[in-house]
């Protein structure tokens, strides 16, 4: 066993997953800024972790411990087979560039539609789906988004016809120089290939996980609790509000009431009344 080389796989394969896996993090982090994260990440280990330490905290322990397992994946298999490329890192960090493509379209809906209007529909969709048997859901998703089912449906012998046939014909491997830099490219392109056989199932499978979160939550007191964290701001002139507190202390008033009238245009004036 060459330990130089080995270690290299392992040095090259734990940089290009934790360069890919940036993509991700960042749009998730993003993300998370606008809605809840219980909303859009399909991990449940994430988001469990997020709940305990943070998000940042959760995303450094995963990135850590997934970082050293795919680096030592590459190094093992590059023992028995020099391909010479970190095929895991290459697969999964790919999958979560496409992850990172998926919030940013989520980021975009949410930025034209609008936050309530977006968890209003997403809220709605995941309670419908959390009362459905399995097969119901997966009939629901189906309609919603075929391509990612059919994907979900053909992924197995798709990645087994593909892989037979890079062992047969030879096309996955590293030649020597002065080649060698001309085919890494393609290694790479089959390795992103491969990851959108992958991570397209998973898109199918996210609706399915993240309903379960939606078990047991009534409409009724999901509507009570979007309606009590509602509020409703008013401007009010401070000249004023300061002549009522201090006409409601000459008084000895306890509190200082206010009313707000609809004009006739349908405008509403804000009126500040001394309580008795």
């Amino acid at each position: 066993m060459d330990i130089p080389y080995v270690a290299a796989i392992f040095v090259l394969s734990f940089v290009t997953y934790t360069v890919l896996r940036q993509f991700d993090e960042r749009s998730t982090e993003q993300l998370a800024e606008v809605i809840d994260l219980q909303k859009h990440e399909v991990n449940p280990t994430i988001t469990w972790l997020a709940r305990r330490m943070g998000l940042k905290k959760a995303m450094r322990l995963t990135w850590l411990i997934i970082a050293i397992s795919v680096a030592s994946a590459d190094a093992y298999v590059n023992i028995s087979f020099p391909y010479g490329v970190p095929i895991f890192a290459l697969v999964i960090g790919f999958g979560h560039v496409l992850a990172a493509a998926n919030n940013k379209h989520v980021a975009y809906v949410v930025d034209k539609i609008g936050v309530e209007e977006f968890e209003r529909e997403h809220d709605k969709r995941m309670r419908e789906l959390a009362k459905l048997p399995f097969w119901g859901k997966m009939r629901q998703i189906s309609r919603s988004d075929p391509a990612s089912v059919l994907m979900l449906v053909a992924v197995i012998p798709l990645v087994a016809a593909l892989g037979y046939a890079m062992v047969a014909t030879e096309l996955f491997t590293v030649v020597t120089s002065p080649f060698k830099l001309l085919i890494m490219p393609i290694n790479a392109a089959l390795c992103f290939v491969i990851a959108m056989l992958v991570i397209q199932p998973a898109f199918a499978l996210a609706p399915l996980i993240i309903s379960r979160r939606y078990s047991g939550k009534s409409d009724g007191a999901e509507s009570q609790a979007n309606q009590s964290n509602s509020t409703v701001s008013i401007e009010v002139p401070v000249t004023v509000v300061v002549k009522a507190l201090e006409s409601a202390q000459k008084n000895g008033e306890s509190a200082v009431k206010i009313s707000i009238p609809v004009a006739a245009s349908g405008e509403r004036q804000a009126v500040l009344t001394r309580g008795d």
